[in-house]
């Protein structure tokens, strides 16, 4: 009997997934992921990568099923996923796992959402295809980017990997079986994309949309007998090899069912790059154990991080919102001088205002090797010569249901009518594993 590989287990597990067969822990993680990427979508409407998307295609949209979040529009399936995912990704607001280094809900959830309209009452197993997607985008990176994986830095996880989870989220809804769900898996995988040289620009944004599209695009393909090999990612010059310098496949296969990475998956406090929340958090401690710190108090700031976040944030004078989303310098200024740390904090004007772009010339980066990827400290040296460091910080803070739900409603504000914000809030969360997408018709 010829063994599976990693492709055809994978697809093997989520296309076999029930109702009752995931932990109710594992289905509410996927009602955190839509209300947070809702959320995000409507907070990113105003984004102009979500305009230029909105304004550009919609004409060349076929017969309109699924809603664009916020506009009160709807449009084909793939067009709402594209922006969905785009608008949902615009602020750098919405999620992240907490080992690897990929923002998988945003754009499994659009994927998700758009093809359950589509597709109606028969769009069934809603949350499940959400779970099922967000896990295996996770797995997935981890595989290619977690020691004792070595991952390539060229490659940005998010373009690389949630196509494939975006693929198995609309297979579950489409009732695929194991071989036309590897199928799909392989034809996502053709279609993965996402250079680091995009950092900092609209183009990077749109690849959480990007990825959401190509994988309903695969599920529907792989359903109509379009076939992919049967070992797209662990084969030779296949999707691990290419994307990962080592990749470490137990990641993606090992322990399906029993392990749950989705349950990994942290939401973002701050509208910033992740590697940048423990220098955010640093920052706040500090100014709570010193209130003299003010930015005419500072001499001097070094932000010590790895090497690797140093790389992606190093940008003292960015020339775009986009570009200071991912600012180690920005954000450093901000959480010393600023009260508040949303979205706000984040626009041009903010960035350009000068005495912002005086203090940043005073941030020092230190490279730290022995850090983790998600670790921070800061150390400032005021003009009284006086000294304070922070603690070492990592990841993203924990977020409750309820400071979700908060989040939600604070992106929405403005966007939606005040009286559909909570309702619709209350909607997804009142979502069962095997309800369709069918009650949250008419509130986006």
């Amino acid at each position: 009997m010829t063994q599976l590989g990693a492709t055809e287990i994978l697809a093997g597990y989520v296309s076999g997934i029930k109702p009752g067969d995931l932990p109710a822990s594992v289905i509410n993680e996927a009602r955190r992921c839509v209300v947070n990427f809702t959320g995000c979508a409507l907070g990113g409407i105003d984004h102009d990568v979500s305009k230029a998307i909105a304004g550009g295609l919609t004409e060349f949209s076929g017969p309109s099923t699924a809603s664009m979040i916020g506009l009160k529009r709807l449009a084909d399936p793939f067009l709402a996923a594209l922006y969905n995912g785009t608008a949902a990704s615009a602020h750098s607001f919405d999620d992240t796992h907490g080992e690897a280094i990929v923002h998988a809900a945003s754009p499994v959830c659009a994927a998700t959402l758009a093809f359950a309209q589509s597709r109606g009452a028969e769009g069934r197993n809603f949350l499940i295809a959400v779970a099922a997607g967000v896990e295996a985008t996770c797995r997935l990176s981890k595989a290619l980017s977690v020691a004792p994986a070595v991952g390539n830095i060229a490659w940005y996880q998010t373009g690389v990997t949630a196509g494939v989870g975006s693929a198995i989220a609309a297979g579950i809804l489409l009732r695929l079986n194991p071989k036309q769900m590897a199928n799909a898996i392989g034809i996502a995988v053709s279609q993965a994309s996402g250079t680091r040289i995009m950092q900092g620009s609209m183009a990077m944004l749109m690849l959480a949309g990007h990825t959401a599209q190509s994988g309903i695009r695969a599920a529907i393909l792989a359903q109509n007998g379009m076939e992919a090999p049967a070992t797209s990612i662990e084969g030779k010059y296949g999707h691990a090899e290419l994307h990962s310098i080592t990749p470490h496949l137990p990641w993606l296969t090992d322990d399906l069912g029993k392990r749950h990475d989705i349950l990994s998956n942290t939401y973002k406090s701050y509208p910033a790059g992740v590697v940048l929340h423990p220098v955010l958090d640093a920052c706040r401690d500090l100014k709570a154990q010193h209130p003299e710190i003010s930015a005419d108090s500072i001499e001097s700031v070094s932000v010590h991080i790895h090497e690797t976040a140093v790389v992606l944030t190093d940008r003292a004078n960015p020339a775009t919102r986009t570009e200071g989303q991912v600012s180690v310098q920005h954000w450093t200024v901000m959480g010393l001088t600023s009260s508040s740390l949303g979205l706000p904090e984040g626009m041009l004007a903010v960035i350009q205002k000068p005495a912002n772009v005086a203090l940043r010339q005073k941030v020092r980066l230190v490279a730290e090797k022995s850090f983790d990827r998600d670790a921070a400290q800061v150390s400032i040296t005021l003009k009284s010569g006086q000294m304070v460091k922070s603690g070492i910080r990592r990841g993203c803070a924990p977020m409750s249901d309820a400071q979700i739900d908060d989040k939600f409603a604070g992106q929405a504000a403005g966007v939606l009518p005040d009286a559909n914000i909570r309702p619709l809030a209350a909607a997804i969360w009142a979502l069962k594993e095997d309800d369709s997408a069918q009650s949250l018709n008419g509130l986006l």
